[in-house]
């Protein structure tokens, strides 16, 4: 019973030492607090492990260029000021930011949604610029940054995004980032240099490496550059590449085919995401390289990853709660195999003038991508001509065959063109013909001839042990028209004065006009008018003048 009591003291007297060492801590932390006016500005200083941190808190003034102020005197002591809070996030009035030396650390989103700030000086003092700091600044196109007088900087994720007016940065010598692209969303800037005598940075090619290490990590990619290939290099002054930091590409809508290539064994989150331009990726890299979540995803529709093994492949694979990319948008096939992607655009036009009688239109492929069969319906006007002949026009096409029916007043063609054997699919991404089509006019047939493909689908061979596709994929459909001209607007049987004074009647009418449907006919050349072109062409067709 004894220790139990003296127990209980000991505790009693350990809580009540605890209480009044609590509430002294706390009366240093708070004596050690203090705000003061400096001009326009608010400044803080506050105590943190073992020093005092002496900030911007805010900005009160009208706005316009600014200089922020150097020193700041607090309870008769005069101090640097060395840190930005959020003063200034979302002031629209600021225009121009000059940061003194001696400053060191920008917060995050300090200057963000500041739409009208359009430059910024940085001083060499600076060590750090956090994440988000001058985001979505539209206005911004010119960011400065004094040489250096500190060791180091590290500028963090997104820190510059969404400033679309930067076309251009030129970054200290002492630089030193590594896992973040800070340029997020800067879609016109085309230039990123560093400063000479970088131990740490390095700009090739407008794109920014971070070489601190034994290995290089490729950090920023300017997305205003016009380029729609791009190969990553395998070495960066002297070292390997060996890491995509975060984010690098996302968003960008230009680039069409990237190359990664053997050095690189880490690509980091969201480096891929949202590229609405992207064709493929290609990785060179035998083994598997380490990826972050979401590093793929969200790329353009028909998009494919192509890899070198299956072992690689199979990396892209979802674990657990990461997902590498977007199945529904991407593919990941494996070099040498069949494409998985069957893709075709198709249009049609129509020859200027009858040939021996005949309409033809010329059908074309303006870009495929393992095409091993197309198949195609076309509709005509039964009124205006009749069943004709179908042709192939491409040599990579081995059969064909079509058939004619009627279907409510239509004459309507079904054609196929395919490949014979173990081909591979027909690809182009340039302008290539597929076929044509030659029907006979009906006499007196006049006005426009049209030809519509109202379907059209393609397949083509699609996995690695080259099985054709479970189903088929649809392609642009179009039309075109061929217009006969009847130069006998009043329909005598004869091209003569008559029909050019009947044509002056209606001089000015149009498609927009109520009684378009009478003088339409007075229209010979097409143009949904009727002119004095219509009158010239009459008189060129006369017969008995």
């Amino acid at each position: 019973m004894k220790n139990t009591k003296l127990s209980s003291l000991y505790k009693k007297i350990t809580v009540t030492m605890a209480a009044a060492l609590m509430m002294c801590g706390f009366g240093a932390l708070s004596a050690s607090a203090a705000t003061t006016t400096v001009g326009d500005f608010t400044i803080d200083r506050s105590y943190h492990y073992g020093s005092y941190s002496v900030t911007v808190k805010a900005y009160n003034g009208a706005g316009g260029d600014i200089e922020l102020p150097q020193t700041a005197e607090i309870n008769g002591t005069s101090y640097q000021i060395e840190g930005i809070g959020s003063a200034f996030k979302e002031n629209t009035k600021i225009t121009s930011v000059t940061i003194p030396e001696g400053y060191t650390s920008i917060d995050a989103s300090a200057f963000s949604g500041c739409v009208n700030l359009t430059s910024v000086n940085i001083p060499g003092s600076m060590t750090s610029i956090s994440a988000n700091a001058f985001e979505n600044c539209t206005s911004l196109s010119s960011v400065v940054f004094a040489d250096d007088t500190a060791s180091s900087l590290n500028i963090l994720n997104a820190a510059f995004a969404n400033c679309t007016a930067l076309t251009s940065l030129e970054l200290p010598a002492r630089l030193n980032c590594k896992s973040y692209s800070f340029v997020l969303g800067c879609t016109n800037l085309s230039s990123v240099t560093v400063k000479e005598g970088s131990q740490t940075s390095a700009a090739v090619d407008n794109v920014l490496y971070n070489i601190s290490g034994d290995s290089a990590t490729l950090l920023a990619y300017a997305h205003g550059k016009p380029d729609t290939e791009f190969t990553i290099p395998s070495e960066v002054s002297g070292k390997p590449v060996t890491a995509i930091a975060m984010h690098v590409f996302r968003n960008n809508g230009t680039l069409e085919k990237i190359t990664v290539p053997a050095s690189v064994t880490s690509i980091n989150g969201y480096a891929f995401n949202g590229m609405t331009a992207i064709k493929e990726i290609t990785i060179l890299s035998e083994t598997a390289p380490s990826l972050s979540s979401y590093v793929f995803t969200d790329m353009a529709s028909g998009s494919k990853i192509t890899v070198q093994n299956e072992a690689v492949a199979a990396a892209f694979e979802p674990q657990s709660y990461y997902t590498y990319y977007t199945p529904e948008n991407t593919t990941v096939t494996i070099a040498g195999s069949k494409t998985e992607t069957v893709s075709a655009v198709l249009s049609i036009e129509a020859q200027p003038a009858l040939s021996d009688g005949n309409a033809v239109y010329n059908i074309y492929l303006d870009e495929a991508e393992n095409v091993n069969t197309v198949l195609l319906k076309i509709s005509f006007d039964a009124s205006m001509v009749e069943k004709g002949a179908f042709s192939s026009a491409n040599d990579a096409f081995d059969v064909s065959s079509s058939e004619w029916t009627e279907e409510n007043g239509n004459l309507i063609l079904t054609a196929y063109l395919g490949t014979t054997g173990n081909k591979t699919g027909y690809t182009t991404s340039d302008k290539a013909s597929l076929a044509s089509v030659a029907v006979p006019v009906k006499a007196g047939a006049v006005g426009s001839v049209t030809a519509e493909i109202t379907k059209a689908e393609c397949a083509g061979v699609t996995d690695v042990a080259g099985n054709a596709a479970a189903g088929t994929v649809a392609i642009s459909t179009g039309s075109a028209s061929l217009f006969i001209a009847s130069y006998d607007v009043n329909n005598d049987g004869t091209v003569d004065i008559i029909d050019i004074t009947e044509a002056q009647r209606y001089y000015q009418a149009s498609a927009a006009d109520n009684n378009w449907s009478v003088s339409k006919a007075m229209d010979v050349n097409g143009d949904n008018k009727v002119d004095i072109e219509d009158f010239i062409a009459i008189f060129n067709n006369l017969s008995d003048f």
